[in-house]
């Protein structure tokens, strides 16, 4: 076949991660590939696609005003190249092209957001995700065909989108394999006598309740005063970073945490392998790859409690419900502290990555999706 990887519109979070995943896997196949990739997914790139085959995007096709000179670059590109079918990773792609389209859609808000996710948002922040969703999901439903990543999303995308349910896909997440390489080095866990590290690996939207750490630092220093330990984030310097500092600076433990700015997929490994804990505090998500990752480097999970957490992390996982910091420090300092729950946690972690889908399987069955619909069989 040859096939269109469109990832102009992936440009940050758990996104370019997937995508990266997913390019590096179809290099050196038999299948045809030409490659519309975002400036972020093409920095994190672990090999280099030849120059012919790939076109780097520098503005976004969802730019309402900016982006359509680049959906008609795009489109040129398609004309040229013509595929037998178009993959955009990210929905929706904000093109109508000529050849038939997939498009994987894993965006939460589109498939529908909860109660709790939506709560932390002001009126007109609401408001705008809202109308912004609508558009999104007019755009999603001139397309025939979905891959989303789990079995709650497909019924979510069917309700709300409707969307038939035998037009939306499920293949699952995966990790990616430089955690697999990195491990395979035989490197020595850092622990002992360290100060003990409590990552959360997030970016600051306001569903991923970030602004509950500050509280949930200063209850651990409180039921736990000699503890040495850090939180280790992952934020930019914007004005969420400017708040975030003065509520630590006022409940006197900014010295507790690390901002350490936004990683590279490369540098991940050994920040999972100097952690003792990941803490995700998320009240939203399709599917979580940082489960996974954490699983995979063997690094106990606290998180919030949730469908989607409890369908991925199931017994590996130490949960909390949403804004409870007390309880999440609890159960922090519990991994901490108890090293038999701390190893049931990694161990009931090592099993699901056991039963964990590879990356060739995963590609294999992407292949599979996109030869169904060329045949005219996913109709």
């Amino acid at each position: 076949m040859r096939i269109l990887i469109n990832a102009a519109t992936i440009v940050v979070g758990g996104g370019i991660q997937v995508t990266v995943n997913f390019i590096e896997n179809t290099l050196n196949k038999e299948d045809e590939y030409f490659y519309v990739i975002s400036k972020n997914v093409n920095e994190q790139l672990l090999q280099d696609i030849p120059e012919e085959k790939k076109k780097v995007i520098d503005i976004s096709p969802a730019s309402i005003i900016r982006g359509y000179k680049t959906k008609k670059e795009i489109l040129k590109l398609e004309k040229e190249f013509n595929p037998d079918i178009v993959y955009s990773i990210g929905a929706p792609s904000y093109i109508k092209f000529k050849n038939k389209e997939v498009q994987r859609l894993t965006n939460p808000w589109v498939i529908g957001p909860n109660k709790h996710a939506v709560s932390v948002y002001s009126l007109f922040a609401k408001i705008k995700m809202l109308a912004k969703s609508r558009l999104q999901r007019f755009y999603i439903r001139k397309n025939n065909f979905i891959i989303t990543q789990t079995n709650e999303a497909k019924n979510k995308i069917n309700k709300n989108l409707k969307i038939p349910l035998e037009s939306i896909y499920v293949i699952p997440n995966v990790y990616s394999k430089i955690f697999d390489q990195y491990i395979n080095k035989n490197i020595e866990k850092h622990t002992g006598t360290e100060k003990i590290k409590i990552f959360c690996l997030s970016a600051p939207y306001p569903h991923k309740n970030i602004s509950i750490i500050p509280k949930l630092v200063k209850e651990i220093e409180l039921l736990k005063p000699n503890l040495d330990f850090e939180f280790i984030v992952t934020l930019p310097e914007n004005d969420f970073l400017n708040k975030f500092n003065k509520e630590l600076s006022e409940l006197g433990v900014i010295n507790r945490v690390k901002n350490i700015g936004k990683l590279k997929l490369v540098d991940l490994p050994e920040v999972y392998n100097q952690s003792n804990v990941l803490f995700l505090p998320t009240l939203l998500e399709v599917y979580s790859v940082t489960y996974l990752e954490s699983m995979r480097m063997g690094v106990p999970i606290v998180t919030t409690n949730f469908s989607f957490s409890q369908e991925v992390c199931q017994e590996a996982a130490l949960y909390f419900e949403p804004f409870d910091y007390k309880k999440a420090a609890i159960n922090i300092i519990n991994v901490i502290i108890d090293d038999e729950l701390r190893e049931l946690l990694i161990s009931n972690g090592r099993e699901i990555i056991k039963k964990s889908k590879s990356q060739e399987y995963i590609y294999n069955k992407h292949i599979e999706v996109l030869k169904k619909i060329v045949l005219n069989e996913g109709n």
